[in-house]
């Protein structure tokens, strides 16, 4: 499993507009999502970012007018970052245009002509430069229809299954919502549904209508309580709906890949996905209790605290993320990354040693440190070249039984994003360290109170969706209106 897992591709959710919108309770910041980021270009792990991301999101403004520079832009040119477009030719700024009438972000971009111009200019060059790493929708499945299963699974829960997602409290809640996105929505063709579930949302919650504007514009979460009235509750409601809109997506993609035009330097045998509170669909996400996904021997967790790699959380960066491309074009740190990669799958797969996993571990350590430090602030270069660059930060954090109630020391453990083994690995690995600070009783405690795995509640989810399961949702999904009609 883990020999190509540097070529699976992972359906970046975490960037959608709509997370900033209503954020996670461990929330994503710009300074998670470079970590994010720059930690896949270390391992060379594949991420799928929407093209309406891109110029709707409002942490990547300025991520395509200087591709050279940009991190995204650095990922996307060396094939690190792909594209899912809406446009069947793959041409970017065709398909926000054809989306304008129906997505609110889009027709506001369009609209502003001045704006647009330099914008639709910026996508369009980035469209001929991204040959063969763009993945386009497919076009046999309706992909709002796939999300509107989805959502129609959870309204049609029973109680325990709904109490993975949501409180007892907001059951009614939900189903009140879901009774006026069922009776807005056009059954045919399942244009913009998350966005009529979001303005359901607000004409239930507050009894008006909400523009993203209103939203962006006002930063902070409890700025945002205090101006709009029921902003709380359409929060948990849009949690659940992103996790669905993340999880369709991804199946839409992997559909794409597999039954598509081929893109380069991708495993085609699963897909992943980055979200949060990913707990809804057994046969979408694995279970985290079944331990086979990846069978790491019990006494190799703590190990691999010692030899798993990613970059300092409160590193400074001047501007330029060309590092990232020189990851992969400098011989010397390509090469550090392969042998380390052998190594470490060697060793999570039971064979090879610790010392030679930590030695390659080392080397690719600082070969990145030595490729990055130009490119940081001067006071965190000797922080990058002689501190470990440990998985989670894990040295850093005191995992106690506040801290777990707190959400954000711990949620940050994953919201790295250093999941591109399997979940069930990352899953252990928390469990572990939670179980230091909680003690065995107090973890058991955690569990029999029927809580939402440590690892999902308190953190991201990056990880494999189930593709057997993914196939059987995409059986009953019909082609667009528009693509029958053409």
């Amino acid at each position: 499993m883990l020999a190509n897992f540097s070529q699976r591709l992972t359906y970046f959710g975490v960037l959608d507009d709509v997370v900033d919108r209503y954020p996670w309770p461990a929330k994503v910041d710009e300074t998670s999502l470079q970590q994010q980021l720059i930690t896949a270009a270390i391992y060379n792990k594949k991420v799928l970012i929407n093209d309406g991301y891109l110029v709707a999101n409002p942490i990547l403004l300025g991520e395509l007018t200087d591709i050279d520079t940009t991190l995204v832009g650095n990922m996307l040119m060396t094939g690190v970052a792909r594209i899912f477009s809406r446009a069947s030719t793959g041409n970017l700024a065709e398909g926000i245009e054809n989306n304008a009438a129906k997505i609110e972000t889009h027709r506001k971009l369009v609209e502003d002509r001045g704006l647009w111009r330099f914008m639709r200019d910026d996508l369009e060059y980035l469209s001929d430069q991204l040959d063969g790493f763009t993945i386009t929708w497919p076009r046999d499945k309706n992909m709002g229809q796939i999300f509107h299963v989805l959502l129609t699974r959870v309204r049609a829960f029973q109680q325990q299954d709904r109490l993975r997602i949501m409180s007892a409290a907001d059951f009614r809640e939900f189903d009140a919502i879901y009774a006026r996105y069922e009776h807005e929505i056009d059954h045919k063709s399942f244009d913009a549904a998350r966005t009529i579930f979001e303005k359901q949302c607000w004409q239930h919650a507050a009894g008006r209508d909400v523009t993203t504007d209103e939203i962006t514009n006002t930063r902070s979460f409890d700025a945002r309580r205090a101006r709009f009235s029921g902003y709380e509750l359409v929060c948990r409601m849009m949690n659940i709906a992103n996790e669905l809109y993340h999880l369709a997506y991804s199946m839409g993609a992997y559909h794409s890949v597999v039954s598509g035009a081929p893109s380069k330097g991708l495993d085609t045998s699963e897909m992943g996905v980055a979200s949060a509170l990913v707990t809804a669909f057994p046969d979408l996400i694995n279970e985290e209790d079944a331990g086979t996904h990846v069978a790491v021997p019990e006494e190799r967790l703590r190990d691999l605290n010692q030899i798993l790699v990613t970059v300092p959380r409160g590193l400074k960066y001047k501007g330029d993320f060309a590092f990232v491309t020189r990851f992969s074009t400098n011989g010397n740190c390509r090469r550090g990354r392969e042998h380390y990669l052998e190594e470490i799958t060697r060793y999570i797969h039971g064979g090879g040693s610790l010392v030679h996993a930590r030695q390659a571990s080392e080397e690719y350590k600082a070969a990145i440190a030595g490729i990055m430090a130009p490119y940081v602030a001067e006071t965190w270069t000797e922080k990058l070249i002689t501190s470990p660059l440990s998985a989670f930060g894990f040295e850093e954090l005191d995992v106690t039984e506040w801290a777990v109630a707190q959400l954000g020391p711990v949620g940050k453990l994953l919201s790295i994003g250093m999941d591109y083994f399997g979940n069930k690995l990352v899953e252990r690995l928390v469990k572990q360290r939670v179980q230091v600070g909680l003690g065995e009783e107090g973890l058991e405690a955690h569990q029999r109170a029927g809580a939402v795995p440590l690892a999902r509640r308190l953190g991201l989810y990056v990880g494999p969706i189930d593709t057997a399961g993914g196939a059987r949702v995409l059986e009953g999904i019909d082609p667009h209106p528009a693509v029958t009609a053409a």
